[in-house]
Formats: C-alpha cells, sequence, structure tokens
C-alpha cells in the first residue's frame, strides 16, 4: 500500500492538546505527509525523529499541536507500496508553539538483538513516547504503558510505547533476534520555558496526560 488511514482515533476537548503518531514501515522510506481531520479540515502532522534497521524497517514519530477535538481520519501517504503500522495518542497540557519546541527531544536507535531499546531525554511532567519495527520478527512486548502491538502484517513486525517523563527514559521492546529500529520522542509540558536547560520541574505546568 502506499496509503493508510485510521477510522477509530478520537481526540478529546481538554487544554493544549497535542496529536503524537507512532509509524512502522517495511523497507526504506522515500517522501511521506501525514494530515489529521483528513476527511475534514486537514491539519499537517509533521515529522519529529526516525531511524531505520538497515533498509529492512523504519520507525518515526510524527507531531501536532493543536489537533482538532473528535473523532476525526488520520491519513499517511508515501510513494512505495510498504507494509505499514500507524497509531495516535492525544494528549492534554503540552506546549503549543509545536515543531521542535513541543517535541523537543527526538532520537532513534538500531540494532540486531532480542531487545531493543531508545532512550530519550525528557522531565518531570513531560511524556515521552516511541514506535518499534522490525523486520520477520515477532513482538512480545513493550515496557512502560503499551500503545500497540502489531505482528500481522506479512514483512514486519511494529509496536509503540509511553511513559511519563524523568530525566532520562528507556524505551524497550523483546522479539526474535533480528535488525530493528526505534524512535522516540519527549513530549513538553505547556508552561516550561523552551530555551531553559535543564528543565526545572517548578516552572512546568500540569504534567501531559494521555487523553
Amino acid at each position: 500500500m502506499t496509503s493508510i488511514n485510521t477510522s477509530n482515533l478520537t481526540v478529546g476537548a481538554g487544554a493544549n492538546r497535542a496529536l503524537v503518531a507512532q509509524i512502522v514501515w517495511s523497507g526504506s522510506m522515500s517522501a511521506a505527509s501525514m494530515a489529521w481531520d483528513n476527511a475534514g479540515t486537514p491539519q499537517t502532522v509533521t515529522a519529529i525523529t526516525g531511524s531505520t534497521a538497515t533498509n529492512t524497517a523504519i520507525a518515526q514519530c510524527w507531531g501536532l499541536v493543536a489537533p482538532t477535538s473528535g473523532a476525526k481520519q488520520l491519513h499517511a501517504q508515501w510513494t512505495t507500496a510498504r507494509d505499514v503500522c500507524i497509531n495516535g495518542v492525544s494528549w492534554t497540557g503540552v506546549d503549543q508553539t509545536g515543531g521542535a519546541t513541543s517535541f523537543p527531544h527526538g532520537t532513534g536507535a538500531t540494532g540486531s538483538s532480542t531487545a531493543a531499546s531508545v532512550t530519550v531525554t525528557s522531565a518531570t511532567n513531560n511524556a515521552v513516547m516511541a514506535a518499534v519495527g522490525a523486520t520477520s520478527a515477532s513482538i512480545a512486548s513493550v515496557n512502560n504503558t503499551q500503545s500497540f502491538i502489531d505482528n500481522t502484517p506479512a514483512t514486519m513486525s511494529a509496536g509503540g510505547n509511553r511513559a511519563a517523563g524523568a530525566a532520562t527514559v528507556a524505551m524497550t521492546a523483546s522479539f526474535t533476534s533480528t535488525p530493528w529500529a526505534s524512535a522516540g520522542t519527549d513530549i513538553l509540558a505547556s508552561g516550561a520555558a523552551a530555551t531553559q536547560v535543564p528543565y526545572q520541574p517548578q516552572y512546568l505546568a500540569a504534567p501531559v496526560m494521555a487523553q
């Protein structure tokens, strides 16, 4: 396939919303695009971070601040036919600047072992999400809170997880030994100073919360 639509994703009506999509393709990837509310008034979702496992799987996180509330369509399209898995999680309490300010610490990792891990820089009251993909492997589990696991595609398996923020957060998965790719991102709580390093929790607003 060269496109995919979700039809079962609802963004709530909480304050300072954000939508983060976890997506995994088989093979390497060329140009891609993503939109929320694709069948209504589309909002562009932009790539945050990604990694590729020796051209056999690519894992990415994409993000959007201020997504339209309601049951809408999340749409992704690309140029070369691939197996794909996509999942979206909406959040409240997120910095509304967008881009690298709202999702400041995107990172990726690759390997060839039975345990995938990507370590994301974060902070208390922030949140973390990650996606992981591998070729012809069954993902047995992910740590923290599971977003999804899908072992049904013919050429790949995919999974995603989320966690509360801390100074660093390890996002892991376990599966059969094979090349894997993992991508993770920090989600900045509203009220934080974007240029403040390191983050000072007393300046953060309410914790970022999954809707």
